[in-house]
């Protein structure tokens, strides 16, 4: 995050991205149980699309998304 704060574009999707999987590893989706209408199929998209916007732009996250 403090690189992402610092303007490290990659930085900011890998963030974005481990926070997809971070909900989905704790069940914090709509499936699982939680009060909330993000989903598996949003957590999973999310997460992809946000590894590939790292890549886009030299990044590598190393997250396993859902």
């Amino acid at each position: 995050m403090n690189q992402c704060n610092q303007g490290g574009q990659a930085a900011c999707y890998c963030a974005a991205a481990a926070m997809d999987a971070c909900l989905y590893q704790h069940g914090c989706y709509a499936e699982a149980g939680c009060n909330t209408s993000v989903t598996h199929a949003y957590l999973s998209s999310s997460c992809q699309t946000n590894e590939g916007d790292a890549a886009s732009v030299n990044g590598t996250c190393g997250v396993q998304c859902p």
